[in-house]
């Protein structure tokens, strides 16, 4: 049985509440890449706003959470956000027990990761940079107001 992840970007407003990211640079899943907003919107009004499609990388999944691999330069586990938007709590709660190993990530945290990365002596770290830098570059604006949340299910 394979691993999922399911990610989603988030901004945050001027009122200090985070909102889920409204472009369409953020849709690029490989089911969804070719679809208009409306055509997303599920019954309940959820937008599916997956940032990247990693394909099961699990070298990945392991950087951003230790999950199906574990890795000295991962990030820590935070878990899933009290201050999440309500759409991509409901995104979460919708997977409700298989939803496992939530984190989230800000713009600021995935650069200087990136940085760490991308000058480490480990081989493994420098050659999978690459895919830390296709989330980062999805995230446009101030670093501390632009965030990815996300969970994985198997």
């Amino acid at each position: 049985m394979g691993c999922d992840i399911h990610m989603y970007a988030e901004t945050l407003d001027k009122q200090g509440n985070w909102q889920p990211s409204d472009t369409k640079d953020f849709v690029v899943n490989k089911w969804i890449a070719n679809l208009d907003k409306e055509e997303i919107e599920d019954d309940e009004g959820l937008l599916a706003t997956n940032v990247v499609d990693t394909e099961r990388n699990y070298w990945l999944f392991g950087v951003l959470n230790n999950v199906r691999s574990e890795w000295p330069f991962s990030f820590s586990d935070k878990g899933f956000p009290d201050n999440a938007s309500d759409c991509v709590r409901k995104q979460f709660d919708y997977w409700e027990s298989d939803a496992h190993s939530p984190n989230y990530l800000t713009k600021r945290e995935l650069s200087t990761k990136l940085t760490e990365l991308l000058i480490s002596h480990e081989k493994d770290a420098f050659e999978n940079a690459t895919y830390l830098k296709e989330i980062n570059d999805k995230l446009f604006g101030d670093p501390d107001t632009q965030r990815v949340v996300f969970w994985f299910d198997n």
